[in-house]
């Protein structure tokens, strides 16, 4: 059996990546989708670390590892630089990298974003006016001093960048206000993996798999899944 990881990004949850793991487990995965520390609906822990975000993965990822199954691990956003970080951890099978956040904002830009302030609609979400409503909510709750941790995580998990040799996809949208569209470039430059993809959706937001174009996600992840 093959089991399917996919994790959420930074003030996030599950349903980032819920059309996905739909998708996937239609055809025939295993999917889990942890849910990162201190992220727990309605929770927002204010004393949470960055290697708390990590470890909460990383647990699923070793249990998964002791049942000697196939996995692949898909991070959304800095749920993708955790993802990088674990792949040369553990024997893991393929890499699935979702709006990637291997360059952060500008650090005023992103308190400002946590606070609720200069985020537009199709910066956040690709979904329902309900949908928005919802994100901005919780993005309202965060605690700022997590902009901080999530510094922190992004440029700890950077260091692993370099060692990924095994099989990666990386999939941008090309309306991301959030995560720049050089951080995939870098990214693709970067792990030095042969068998490397990458491609841009010309109107998908930074939550890509609420975005219009779903489908073209779905191709391609089923596309990489296939290929030995």
């Amino acid at each position: 059996m093959t089991t399917c990881i996919l994790i959420h990004g930074f003030t996030g949850s599950p349903y980032e990546v819920e059309p996905l793991a739909r998708h996937l487990r239609s055809s025939g995965y295993n999917v889990i989708t942890p849910v990162l520390a201190g992220h727990e609906e309605n929770q927002f822990r204010s004393d949470v670390q960055w290697t708390e975000w990590i470890a909460s993965v990383e647990k699923v990822v070793m249990e998964i590892c002791q049942l000697e199954q196939d996995v692949i691990l898909c991070g959304f956003s800095m749920g993708g630089m955790i993802a990088i970080y674990l792949a040369n951890r553990y024997p893991i099978k393929k890499l699935i990298l979702l709006s990637p956040s291997a360059y952060y904002p500008n650090l005023e830009l992103m308190w400002n974003q946590v606070r609720g302030n200069g985020m537009t609609r199709q910066e956040g979400s690709g979904g329902t006016s309900d949908d928005w409503q919802r994100y901005m909510q919780k993005v309202r709750r965060t605690p700022l001093r997590w902009v901080w941790q999530f510094h922190q995580l992004v440029r700890f998990c950077r260091s692993a960048i370099d060692q990924v040799q095994i099989p990666t996809l990386i999939i941008q949208g090309e309306q991301d206000n959030l995560v720049p569209a050089h951080s995939a470039h870098y990214l693709y430059e970067a792990i030095p993996t042969e068998e490397k993809y990458l491609y841009f959706l010309p109107q998908s937001p930074h939550i890509i798999c609420h975005g219009c174009e779903q489908a073209e996600i779905f191709r391609y992840v089923d596309q990489f899944l296939r290929n030995s």
